[in-house]
């Protein structure tokens, strides 16, 4: 009779056990007991941790423009109408505006390919934001929305096709934003926020590479980097407003580095061919083919 009493009550400890067991543990405890009231051992299963499923894209609209694009978006609020447009720039000339459902809210055409990524800030300080992208016409242009419609704050010429995105910033802390583009022209061009030429800066090829502005060595003035097609990256310091000119602080290319303070470690020296040439034949035509009209080369 004792032994049945103790029995029961060994079960009821066990059972009170488990059941704390089972609350603070994910693993699942199994505990049997025979018909004879003998208690066997539990047995652990480890269940399979669930993993969440990726999410699948789903497209909530799209736009197609009159030919292929290369240019990036850009997102803003550019008419002030407290929601966000699309920016970008198409083969068919044309800058485009959409709305934040991907219909047109209007488009700008230039004269050329709009290859160029747009760069949106409020270069001329009046709380309104403008738009800037440069053309395969040459051109860099300042848009200014009004009323929904596009209008054309300012353009500059440049001498060739413009592929770079502008950078805005205040690169010669004056107070006042300079827009930086580079065209195919070997040049990079500072231009006021009225679009007027502050200076450029004549590389040993294409600028294709979009500028990029930093205060690289922490002296308070913003420098300019660029690259150039033959593989030279530029860096520009642009803060002598009394000169109005860049100076070239030092440039980096991987076989040779021109009167550089940073001369790679691994560089051999050796001969430095320099690229000059302009767009290739086999681009050019290539180019020719999909409709895009070119300008007549050097």
């Amino acid at each position: 009779m004792n032994n049945r009493l103790h029995e029961k009550t060994a079960t009821k400890l066990f059972m009170v056990f488990l059941m704390a067991a089972i609350a603070t543990t994910p693993v699942a405890i199994l505990a049997m007991t025979s018909q004879q009231g003998t208690t066997q051992l539990p047995t652990a299963t480890t269940q399979e941790p669930q993993v969440a499923k990726a999410p699948t894209p789903q497209k909530e609209w799209n736009y197609t423009t009159g030919n292929s694009m290369r240019s990036s978006p850009a997102v803003a609020d550019v008419d002030a109408d407290g929601q966000l447009e699309v920016i970008i720039g198409s083969f068919d000339k044309k800058v485009y505006c959409l709305n934040r459902t991907g219909g047109k809210e209007w488009n700008y055409t230039t004269g050329n390919v709009v290859e160029s990524s747009p760069c949106v800030a409020d270069v001329d300080n009046d709380a309104q934001l403008e738009i800037l992208v440069g053309s395969f016409d040459g051109k860099v242009y300042c848009l200014n929305v009004t009323g929904g419609t596009p209008k054309v704050q300012w353009s500059y010429q440049t001498g060739d096709w413009i592929r770079t995105s502008p950078c805005v910033a205040d690169i010669d802390v004056d107070g006042k934003m300079e827009v930086i583009v580079g065209s195919n022209d070997n040049k990079v061009y500072c231009l006021n926020r009225t679009g007027g030429s502050k200076w450029n800066f004549t590389a040993t090829d294409d600028i294709l590479s979009s500028p990029c502005v930093a205060d690289l060595d922490g002296d308070s003035y913003l420098e300019v980097l660029v690259a150039d097609f033959s593989g030279n990256i530029w860096r520009l310091s642009g803060a002598n407003r009394f000169l109005g000119v860049a100076v070239r602080n030092w440039v980096y290319h991987p076989l040779f580095t021109y009167g550089s303070r940073h001369r790679p470690r691994w560089s051999t020296g050796g001969h430095h061919r320099n690229i000059r040439g302009k767009t290739t034949l086999s681009e050019y035509d290539r180019r020719k083919s999909i409709g895009v009209e070119l300008p007549d080369r050097q």
